[in-house]
């Protein structure tokens, strides 16, 4: 099966932190589809459980924009997911580290949903 990918993700570049955040931070992103994508509930969400709920679920200050609390959300908002992981404006205060980075951008360019 060949995996689809989102067509802003498809072409390999390096994305300028986002403005405010060291010059050091910045986070290649995948070739496109080079590999499988990693698993939502294996890699992804243990990532985003730890990096990102505090904020994007419940009454978190970012859960009205970008509620994390469902993972057909998460899912439907891969675009801005990658987009702020690739700038580096995502996490504000600590940017992830290139491991994370990657797998979650690998999964919001690859996945074609759950797995």
């Amino acid at each position: 099966m060949v995996l689809a990918c989102l067509a802003v993700a498809c072409s390999p570049a390096v994305v300028p932190p986002a403005p405010g955040l060291a010059a050091t931070c910045r986070h290649e992103l995948p070739a496109p589809c080079a590999s499988n994508a990693p698993s939502f509930a294996e890699e992804v969400q243990p990532i985003l459980a730890k990096r990102c709920f505090r904020c994007h679920t419940g009454d978190g200050p970012a859960a009205g924009e970008h509620d994390f609390s469902k993972s057909e959300r998460v899912i439907g908002q891969r675009g801005a997911i990658r987009e702020e992981i690739a700038s580096c404006a995502m996490p504000p205060k600590e940017p992830l580290a290139e491991p994370e980075a990657n797998t979650l951008l690998r999964w919001a360019a690859c996945a074609p949903g759950l797995r």
